[in-house]
């Protein structure tokens, strides 16, 4: 049987997530090829592909849903990419390079936590976020 959190309590997870972020000075997030770990302290396997700076505040209060909370980054800016690969995970790092969230990467209206624009990724291009939503 799954474990099952109140709105209001997944609410305060994700919005304590971004405080930690925040107040680290903005953290970053990290976009890997490969599977996403198990768990957010394990460094992802595969290669990293790109740093992109999250804003700070990285992201607006959380939002209850019928099932939990959400919350949806706010503006990410470009950077460029480090090496080339196929995007397959990411991981939120706070502003010491401690680990918060990791998760799934996918294109556009994947539905993947991390969408990009383009998923196959050539070292000096552009990375570019189209979204990151966080869910409890």
């Amino acid at each position: 049987m799954a474990v099952r959190i109140a709105k209001t309590r997944a609410q305060d997870c994700l919005n304590d997530i971004v405080d930690s972020l925040d107040l680290s000075g903005g953290g970053d997030l990290k976009i890997y090829t490969g599977s996403q770990p198990s768990n957010p302290d394990a460094l992802p396997a595969g290669t990293l592909l790109a740093t992109l700076a999250l804003s700070n505040p990285a992201f607006p209060g959380a939002s209850q849903t019928s099932n939990g909370a959400t919350l949806s980054a706010n503006a990410i800016t470009a950077a460029e990419a480090v090496a080339s690969g196929t995007a397959g995970c990411f991981q939120l790092v706070d502003g010491s390079g401690t680990p918060w969230v990791n998760g799934d990467v996918g294109a556009t209206s994947s539905g993947a936590e991390l969408e990009l624009d383009d998923t196959s990724i050539t070292a000096g291009q552009l990375v570019t976020v189209s979204s990151l939503t966080l869910t409890i």
